[in-house]
This record gives structure tokens, sequence and C-alpha cells, in this order.
């Protein structure tokens, strides 16, 4: 493997383990920030390198979408503060640069199989550590301090903790073990261990990472079963939306669910419809800290409110174009590529996702490398 596919695998586990690290060594946070964030400059330093080589960039639809989107953003850097504004910038593009960075570059075809080969061995062990840890956490809560972990435990009162792995974090590591599982089932063939990484999924309690797989399903579907699913679920949104007018839903919800689904369905649509150009990156909550705008938990309305509709639009656009590349192959890479790529931006609808980096930029990175451009020895 090349330079640049071993620093990867770094930055992977450093956006990955970097709150276990500050947590366990704070003394080391300095390093993995600075490692971390060098990474990007790294990336461009060899693309420009590659770029001599190769003198060719790739100009399809979405990377002119994806190109779009990172330089109409650039001027919303600044409402909030040039470094927070850089800082919340580095949350949602640093992904989308990446892959345009990655997609552009030359690999030799045994450098990619020892990538996929070595990535798979990581993220099973990570997923089966965080099972491990699974037993131990009120033991790590109570070394490192009931405040580090406060967040991760469920809303219903009950005091238990969600999974949160090795990366102590249960969302991070809910997306991880998802990714894990279509990484087994669509390309290993792997399907019992397949299972084991859903119930891993499942104890993290990161619900809005298991709607990937109703959406792959629903995406791989012929077109006409797919007009067929769509009346009833058009129906039951309404219906949703209706029980919200009546006050009728809250009786069926838990505290976390009544909130996503709040801001998904009456004060995300109103936010878009109140700030149609945008006000800035890191002006609203959870990427603000307080006074911030306002607070939602959906990703798509969050990244319209700051950077505006026509951005939305022309990210979604560039989404759409992938997945459509992504159903006409057949191969177990492009399903396992679709099914994460589902993952990932049905989490967005539901849940920040972006304020947890690592779960963005393995899509985008992933994506880079299956778009690459693969060559003999």
């Amino acid at each position: 493997m090349n330079a640049f596919i071993i620093y990867t695998f770094i930055y992977l586990m450093l956006l990955y383990l970097g709150p276990t690290i500050e947590i366990v060594l704070p003394f080391l946070g300095v390093l993995v920030i600075l490692l971390r964030e060098f990474y990007l400059v790294f990336a461009f330093s060899y693309f420009f390198y590659s770029l001599t080589i190769r003198k060719k960039i790739l100009f399809t639809k979405e990377n002119n979408c994806l190109t779009l989107c990172c330089l109409f953003a650039l001027p919303f850097i600044f409402q909030a503060g040039i470094v927070r504004g850089i800082t919340i910038y580095l949350l949602f593009y640093s992904g989308p640069i990446l892959f345009l960075i990655i997609s552009n570059l030359k690999f030799t075809k045994s450098s990619i199989r020892n990538y996929n080969y070595f990535l798979s061995i990581i993220l099973n062990a990570l997923c089966f550590m965080g099972i491990f840890i699974y037993f131990f956490q009120n033991k790590i809560v109570n070394l490192f301090g009931y405040e580090n972990f406060k967040m991760f435990f469920y809303q219903n009162g009950s005091g238990k903790m969600r999974l949160m792995g090795v990366g102590f974090h249960p969302t991070t590591t809910g997306f991880l073990a998802i990714y894990t599982m279509g990484r087994a089932f669509f390309r290993n063939k792997q399907y019992i261990k397949s299972m084991l990484f859903i119930v891993t999924g499942w104890l993290t309690s990161t619900r809005s990472a298991l709607f990937g797989i109703p959406s792959y399903i629903f995406v791989k579907m012929k077109k006409q079963r797919q007009i067929l699913l769509i009346i009833p679920i058009l129906f039951g949104l309404f219906i949703i939306y209706k029980m919200f007018i009546n006050k009728t839903i809250y009786k069926f919800l838990d505290g976390s669910s009544f909130v996503h689904l709040l801001h998904l369905f009456v004060e995300g649509p109103q936010a878009i419809i109140r700030y149609p150009f945008g006000i800035g990156l890191g002006t609203v909550s959870p990427y603000a800290p307080p006074p911030f705008v306002l607070h939602l938990e959906s990703d798509f309305y969050l990244y319209s409110i700051q950077v505006g509709i026509l951005n939305l639009i022309i990210y979604i656009t560039s989404i759409i174009t992938i997945i459509n590349k992504l159903r006409k192959d057949s191969t177990g890479d492009a399903k396992y590529i679709l099914f994460i790529l589902l993952t990932f931006m049905v989490g967005c609808i539901i849940f920040p996702v972006h304020t947890l980096r690592f779960t963005s930029n393995f899509i985008f990175i992933e994506l880079g490398f299956f778009f690459s451009k693969k060559i003999e020895e």
C-alpha cells in the first residue's frame, strides 16, 4: 500500500478514536488534532502531485455539483466568526473534498485490495471490542467521570447506557456497526457475521442508522413497486403530521423520538422558509454554542439553514446522481457503497450526523476509492 492509503487508515482511526484518546490520554489531544487535520493538507498535496503526472481532472456531474457546494459555502464561513466557521465547514465539507481528491487519483488494484482487506479487519475488531466493552461500561464511567458520558444514557429514566464502543460514542459506533454490516453482507458474503453487527448497532440505540436497511431495499426495488409503496408512505407521513397538529402523537413517543419528529415535520420546514438564503456556518445548534439562532436535530434542515436552499439542492443532486450510478452496478462493492451511502443520507434526515466527522468522512472516502481509477501493477 502507498503512503496515501496508509495515512487514510490513520486518519479514519483518529476520527473514530479521537474522543477516547482525549478522555483516556488527554496529553495526546494536541497530537491527535495535528495528525487529523494535516491529513487534508497531505491529501491536497498528493492530489496536486498526481495532477502533474496525470494532467487530467474528472468532470462528472457529481464531482461538479460537489465542487460547487464546497465553493458556494465559503462565504458562509464568516457570520459566526472565522474560527467557528472553518470548524463547521470542515465538518460538512471535508468529506466531499476528500471524495473529489480521491476519485481523481490512481491506485493499483493490489493496493485497493489490501486497503479493503485491512479495513475489514479493523472494522470487525472495533465492533467486537465495542461489544466486549459494553459489559464494562459502568466501570469506565466511574473511572473517568459521569460528566464525560452523561449524554450517552437512555432518556427513559432507566439509567442504562447505550453501547458506546471503543470510540466512546454510541451514535458513531452505531453507524460504524451498520457500515460494517453492509461490508460483511454485500462485499464479503458473511451473512451470519453481518447479523451480529446489526445487534451491535441495535445496542447503541442509534435508530437513525438502522433506517438504511429499508432505504436500500426500497431503492433496489423496481419502479412499479416503488410507486405503489410511495402512496402508503406519503399517507403515513400525512397521518403523523395530523397527529402533531392534533397533539395526539405525544403519548406514543419517548422524548427523543418526539423531538426528532417535531423537528422533521414542523420546526424544520418552518425554519427553511424563514431562512432560505442561509445565515452562516456555525450559527445553529448543535453546530453553535449558546446563544444560537435555533436548534434542530436534522442535518438536511441545518445544512439548508446555514448555507441556503440552493446549496442543498445542488448537494442532493450530486447524491442522487451517485445513487443512480450505483443502482446500475450489480457488483458487491457497488451494493455495499450504495447501502452505506443511503444509511448516511437517511441518518442526515433524522440526526445531525455531521457532528460525527468519522461518520460522514468514512462515506466519502469509501466513495472516492470506489470511483477512483484502478490500474495494474
